[in-house]
């Protein structure tokens, strides 16, 4: 097989002695981060946030897989700080502080490693924010990045198969739902150039907790959230970012902000929940999008109504739903849903019920919840879920190759003699190759080679093992020489 025309990586059989020493020291650096005993599945506590952050913070998993979490509502009308978790030591540490303060904003990982942070609600004027930011890991600082073109709180943000960033929708005022104008613009973020630009209009306008999600094809479905009167909407459309572009598809079943969507290994997305704040109610219908036919199909309900819960997509595929309000209450519960099946079922309890809270998948497989509305009103509480599952652990020497450079690949932490699934997009395009290899006596896999030329872009790769699948590592790939 010509892995070139379809893997950006050429592939040597194995790891020489070079290689095998590079491999070993990657191991060495990871392994506090692994999974390599299967638990139960449960919830522990580790360590607490410096900070209350009861709602509108965001949390992002870095390269070297710590979570960076930014700003939300706490003790105060808003917050500039940011920390980071260890998975390492179950810690938090403080790093820079934002230049504004900022709840409801959008953060996302670029490929490069860095964050782009932008928008929010202004807490003291009532309004939105335009100005945006970058934070580097490598140094721990913040520098300003260009503004938006258009102030924006509760919008939504999407990482492009080609390393732009889609930003749609959001609310003129922020602080509430109906409380402004829910916008119908979209604009995209070049980081090559640092700047903003148009990215058309959508067919409805969509304030705060409305969802997006990038498509296997490139297209991004975005749907749902919440109206300038506050009402919930069922409608839904796809931005093409080949043509820029906005089309309707199907509505959904169910009308829904608050919701939450994601992309599981079929292709199809998942909604579950949802509700308004206002309404102090949640929703326990879940429904699934099919791309290949544009439309909504219901599935099992959930064993309980939530909304501002969150959804992780566990490394086996199914999925984790925690936490979250309904009539009032803030829920402990977490729930699985499995694709094969479409039923639901209860696993471990939170050990403190809350909603509007984060939820990070980590490096060895478990997740990271932290923060939200509590039973005090602030929380600086976090803990882990454990899915009881070996993870394979997928690294790359590096996060961004000149055409010439030397990679060096290996997966660790997983099943032993089995075959290797390579799953990946390549400037948009997705591609496996189901027989990719075996893993070796330890459970670990390894491969070398030397980027070649016409491997330009942004790529994303992924492996399955045993029907768990790995981590997802993200690295660009540019010519650098003349």
């Amino acid at each position: 097989m010509n892995l070139h025309s379809r893997f950006p990586l050429s592939v040597h059989a194995r790891l020489g002695s070079a290689s095998l020493v590079i491999a070993a020291l990657l191991f060495c650096l990871l392994a506090s981060a692994m999974n390599v005993q299967a638990q139960q599945p449960g919830w522990s506590a580790t360590g607490s946030l410096a900070t209350k952050r009861n709602f509108g913070h965001t949390a992002t998993l870095l390269a070297n897989g710590k979570v960076l979490v930014v700003g939300g509502w706490g003790e105060t009308l808003g917050r500039s700080n940011a920390e980071l978790y260890d998975p390492a030591t179950g810690q938090w540490s403080a790093t820079g502080s934002l230049k504004t303060t900022r709840v409801n904003h959008i953060a996302v990982r670029l490929a490069n490693g860095t964050v782009l942070v932008a928008g929010g609600w202004k807490v003291q004027v009532h309004g939105a924010e335009i100005s945006a930011e970058i934070y580097n890991p490598n140094s721990g600082t913040w520098s300003a990045a260009a503004s938006l073109n258009v102030a924006r709180s509760g919008a939504t943000a999407t990482l492009l198969a080609d390393g732009k960033v889609l930003v749609t929708g959001g609310d003129t005022a922020g602080g509430g739902y109906g409380g402004g104008l829910a916008l119908n613009t979209a604009e995209l973020y070049d980081p090559a150039t640092g700047a903003w630009s148009p990215a058309g209009t959508m067919n409805s306008p969509r304030g705060e907790g409305h969802a997006t999600t990038l498509l296997p094809s490139g297209r991004v479905l975005v749907f749902g959230g919440s109206s300038s009167v506050g009402s919930p909407l069922r409608s839904a459309e796809l931005y093409d970012p080949a043509t820029g572009n906005w089309a309707a598809t199907g509505d959904l079943i169910t009308a829904r902000a608050l919701l939450t969507a994601t992309l599981l290994h079929n292709g199809k997305v998942l909604v579950a929940g949802g509700g308004l704040p206002d309404d102090c109610d949640g929703v326990d219908k879940a429904e699934l999008y099919d791309p290949a036919t544009g439309q909504w199909s219901a599935t099992g309900s959930l064993t309980a109504p939530r909304g501002s819960h969150t959804t992780t997509l566990l490394p086996n595929g199914r999925l984790l739903v925690a936490g979250g309000f309904s009539a009032c209450n803030k829920a402990n519960s977490a729930e699985i849903y499995d694709p094969t099946t479409g039923v639901w079922s209860l696993t471990g309890s939170l050990s403190t019920a809350r909603y509007a809270h984060t939820a990070t998948l980590l490096l060895n497989g478990s997740v990271l919840a932290a923060g939200g509305f509590s039973e005090d009103g602030r929380n600086n509480s976090a803990e882990l879920y454990d899915p009881g599952l070996e993870i394979p652990l997928l690294t790359l020497n590096s996060t961004s190759y000149c055409i010439g450079d030397s990679w060096s690949l290996m997966v660790a932490g997983s099943a032993q003699s089995a075959s290797v699934q390579l799953l990946g997009v390549s400037n948009g395009a997705s591609w496996t190759i189901a027989r990719w290899g075996v893993t070796d006596q330890d459970g670990s896999f390894s491969a070398n080679g030397t980027m070649g030329g016409g491997t330009e872009g942004t790529h994303t790769l992924s492996v399955e093992i045993s029907d768990i699948r790995s981590n997802a590592f993200s690295f660009a790939v540019s010519k650098c020489r003349p």
